[in-house]
């Protein structure tokens, strides 16, 4: 068989890879998932002694130009704004109105944007009032769950086809072809030539069902987006959504690399026009260089793409979440509809005979992209849904449902290949069982491929608002107590918070000597505020209200005195003030070091595939070694480098100052701080009058100059120490984690 020419691909590779770039740098910046309000000047409910000059509006995510704008309406519905809604040039997720000096009343702030990645359009409004107290609370117009009703059926219809595409390429590249010539040396049955018209015709359905899926969805986004009436206007339209959003960018984008695919292949149909061996082998490599380029544009557009802190880790890790599964998902579908065909083609025992060697050469492929579906998919999860409390969303629950449906698909796969195949000699019964288990499994895959195109659709769980809660908890178990906090409602404002604290039996502790909690801002050095709970009638504990004034991270600290003097501690942190405050920021340290990791896991399961296929000796055996030695490598360096530059560059503690971090910041001050300052902090260690330079009073009290100095700082100067007095740099002694460590400990000392 003669070797596809390598020029070919190398000119469809560059030419799509190009064009997707092109997308990709000329783009609007990376940015977050729908563009939800976060901050609003004047503020939401605020009431003003003189009227506004301007409204300034700031959101979680670039928005387009031409489709974003605020109005201003009086308690008559008259329109009272300038009409001159613009977007900061400097930094598009400002949008601004002006208005003329207005009297007395209650105003209302109407907005209206488009997000400029995802291309949704999200509406919302609030109170203000010039002069006199609010006639009305704030209130937020209802935005349709789906930019249009059928949003989930049309991505469905596009993962279908594209999967499908891929996987049935792949299939027959990697399983179909290698049992096509066992089979031809055995039986002289030429199963390659025999499902030649469902090969193609599986391959014709993919294309046309992701062709038909990306068409009617860009003409349906853009009639939603423009709410357009006339042709003229929808035509106008269907161009200018390629100019004012990225999302419209990677939208035509996938329509061009599809429609490179007929013109690829009837390019390499002429040249390839008498190895008709060859054409139909390269058809197929023809068909997954275009699937892979697909999937790099779909990735982009995707939610993963929407988290900047994350956006490079969270598009590789799509990348390859959609890679597996089309390997996974396409495979058996294809299997599914050959085994159906070849019923009537093949003798039983031919048709026994080529299910079992299907099974047996897509196990470890199957075995592997499973896997390594299951970890990208708990990396996405984990992005989407970044903590418990947010599975109680919609996208949380339909979340619950996909992986469910996927565990009963994994479960009758297993049964297949290491029951049915294995165990059932009569070869009627296999093949009649072993192709039912594969449809239903099929059937299995349409219905979890479905509720993707849902969770697609939807808010991510970070970003929707819980459907059974509407305040912060937190539940922490440390040194025999249990903590259940509720801050209520836990947003901007004044907020209560109640605890219960219970024995590891279960019963109420009510005999603490003291429950104090702190809460402090993390985004800015202002200081922090103390609270003593006070016991209640209900046997619970209570503070008085907290006020929450500032927007972004919190951290609140619970420190449980008892008298036996082993006290608890307790930390969280969350989002206050967001567009849902409840399930708060991604830990970006935490995303990075778990990116490095999946690397790595990916690499040594390449390497245990090596090991399988025989190694360097085997063709395939020498690929899975070189690149599973490549992902080991950069997953190493990955996770460490990761890991060193963000604790280094920290403006704020990662490590929560709970009691594990507070004992082992104990135990290093221990070792490396009590001999100049003392086991209490207050100066006064055994090598204290060996200092040089001697320091001038109080300069060596840990408790005098700690409060003085955020975390940052406090770090920053243990690590590399400070010129001109006797505080040497700790940079070679302690790594940046224990510095942290030490950070929440010298933070406790009183």
């Amino acid at each position: 068989m003669r070797v596809i020419p390598a020029k070919f691909w190398v000119r469809f590779l560059t030419l799509c890879s190009l064009l997707t770039l092109y997308v990709t740098f000329t783009s609007s910046s990376i940015v977050y998932g729908h563009a939800n309000l976060v901050d609003a000047v004047p503020k939401q409910n605020s009431v003003l002694d003189k009227s506004p000059l301007i409204i300034n509006l700031k959101f979680t995510e670039t928005l387009s130009e031409n489709l974003s704008s605020i109005k201003v309406y009086d308690t008559q519905g008259n329109q009272v704004d300038n009409r001159d809604s613009k977007l900061d040039p400097i930094d598009r997720t400002y949008l601004s109105v002006t208005l003329p000096e207005t009297p007395k009343g209650t105003y209302t702030v109407i907005w209206r944007n488009v997000s400029t990645v995802d291309g949704h359009k999200v509406r919302g409004s609030y109170f203000y009032s010039v002069g006199e107290p609010l006639s009305s609370s704030s209130f937020s117009i209802e935005e349709s769950m789906f930019l249009y009703n059928a949003e989930p059926l049309v991505k469905s219809i596009i993962l279908i086809g594209i999967l499908l595409l891929f996987g049935s390429a792949f299939f027959n590249l990697i399983i179909l072809k290698p049992i096509s010539l066992t089979m031809l040396t055995a039986t002289n049955i030429n199963i390659w030539q025999i499902t030649l018209i469902p090969r193609n015709i599986l391959l014709l359905a993919g294309f046309i069902i992701t062709l038909t899926g990306c068409s009617a969805q860009l003409v349906l986004h853009v009639s939603s987006l423009y709410e357009v009436t006339t042709l003229n206007s929808f035509l106008n339209s269907i161009v200018s959504i390629f100019f004012d959003t990225t999302w419209g960018k990677l939208a035509w984008a996938k329509l061009c690399i599809l429609l490179t695919l007929p013109i690829s292949y009837a390019t390499y149909h002429y040249k390839q026009s008498d190895q008709r061996e060859n054409l139909l082998i390269g058809s197929q490599y023809l068909v997954i260089a275009t699937c892979m380029v697909f999937f790099i544009a779909h990735s982009l557009s995707g939610h993963n793409a929407s988290i900047s802190s994350l956006y490079y880790q969270g598009v590789v890790i799509n990348i390859l979440h959609i890679v597996f599964s089309g390997i996974w998902t396409g495979s058996v579908v294809t299997l599914t509809v050959y085994s159906h065909c070849l019923r009537n083609r093949l003798s039983t025992i031919n048709l026994s005979d080529f299910i079992k060697q299907a099974f047996l050469k897509f196990r470890n492929v199957g075995i592997f992209s499973i896997i390594l579906l299951s970890i990208t998919g708990l990396y996405v999860g984990w992005m989407q849904v970044n903590k418990p409390e947010a599975l109680f969303t919609l996208y949380g629950i339909t979340l619950i449902a996909k992986v469910l449906l996927i565990s009963l698909a994994i479960i009758i796969a297993g049964i297949n290949t290491y029951v049915i195949i294995k165990f059932l000699k009569n070869p009627t019964s296999m093949t009649r069982i072993a192709i039912a288990l594969i449809t239903i499994e099929s059937i299995l895959i349409i219905l979890i491929i479905i509720s993707v195109g849902s969770l697609k659709s939807l808010e991510p769980a970070k970003s929707a608002q819980s459907i059974l809660s509407e305040q912060i908890q937190f539940d922490q178990y440390e040194q025999g107590i249990n903590l259940e906090m509720a801050i209520v409602p836990g947003s901007l404002g004044l907020n209560s918070m109640n605890l219960n604290l219970t024995d590891i039996t279960g019963n109420s502790i009510q005999n603490a000597e003291n429950v104090i909690i702190k809460a402090t801002y993390l985004n800015e050095d202002v200081g922090d505020t103390t609270l003593y709970a006070y016991l209640t009638d209900s046997a619970t504990y209570e503070t008085e209200p907290l006020m929450l004034n500032l927007e972004g991270i919190w951290q609140f600290e619970v420190l449980i005195q008892k008298s036996s003097g082993l006290d608890s501690r307790f930390a969280f942190r969350e989002n206050i003030g967001s567009s849902n405050p409840q399930f708060g920021e991604l830990d970006v340290f935490v995303g990075r070091i778990l990116f490095g990791l999946t690397i790595l896991v990916l690499g040594i399961l390449l390497l245990v595939l090596s090991i399988i296929y025989g190694g360097w000796h085997d063709k395939y055996g020498r690929i899975y070694l070189i690149i599973g030695v490549i992902g080991v490598s950069i997953g190493l360096v990955i996770s460490i480098y990761s890991r060193t530059i963000e604790l280094n560059n920290q403006a704020t503690n990662p490590m929560l100052p709970d009691s594990i971090s507070i004992q082992i910041g104990k135990n290093i001050y221990r070792e490396n701080c009590v001999a100049c300052h003392g086991l209490t902090g207050i100066g006064n260690g055994p090598l204290y009058e060996t200092l040089r330079p001697i320091p001038e009073k109080d300069a060596n009290n840990l408790l005098v100059h700690v409060p003085l100095h955020p975390d940052n700082e406090l770090f920053t100067i243990i690590k590399y120490g400070k010129d001109g007095t006797s505080m040497y740099p700790h940079e070679s002694i302690l790594s940046d984690e224990e510095i942290w460590h030490l950070v929440n400990y010298i933070k406790t000392l009183k």
